[in-house]
């Protein structure tokens, strides 16, 4: 009995590593070593010409999955992107404005930065697509700052207290301007 328990441990240990070193399971092919990235694609996450851009890719056996999937990712690093941005903004003139309270000037960031970011990701386009020699699908995201300036001012509107207490300060007209001056 020893014997065979000692002939079985590295036998099943030899399958398990041999099973982790298999293709991955549901199909993925992700691995690329990405030589048909177009130009466009490397340029990701920057914010020029009055837009925000974000780039993805996906690789799937299924090319509308690619597809699906790649423009989801692109989408989201999107809503990343603006959502550090409006919140930064936000926090800054806050902290500027003389609002001492760290607490209160991280939630009311939070908050706008959070309703902002759920509403553009419905505005924003495609403004690129791809699908390269090796089956990765390319799609390059934009969305106009126009846009998001007029989310953000909204959202400080919806949100009452924030509302109230720059107008109480005499700064909703400067908080307004700030905001559409952050895409020139």
């Amino acid at each position: 009995m020893k014997k065979i328990t000692l002939l079985l441990i590295p036998i099943i240990g030899i399958l398990l590593f041999s099973g982790c070193a298999g293709p991955k399971a549901g199909g993925s092919t992700e691995s690329s070593d990405m030589s048909d990235m177009p130009d466009w694609c490397e340029a990701s996450g920057m914010k020029r010409d009055g837009y925000y851009y974000a780039c993805a890719f996906a690789k799937k056996k299924n090319p509308s999955l690619s597809r699906s999937i790649a423009s989801t990712r692109s989408r989201a690093e999107l809503a990343t992107a603006v959502e550090t941005d409006v919140r930064q903004l936000i926090q800054d003139f806050l902290e500027e404005s003389g609002v001492d309270d760290e607490s209160e000037v991280s939630e009311y960031a939070v908050a706008v930065a959070q309703t902002v970011t759920s509403s553009i990701t419905s505005m924003s386009t495609i403004d690129n697509q791809k699908f390269g020699e090796d089956g990765v699908y390319y799609v390059l995201i934009k969305l106009d700052m126009n846009q998001v300036s007029k989310e953000t001012a909204n959202a400080v509107k919806k949100n009452k207290a924030l509302y109230d207490k720059l107008q109480a300060m005499g700064k909703i007209n400067e908080m307004n301007q700030i905001i559409m001056d952050q895409n020139k």
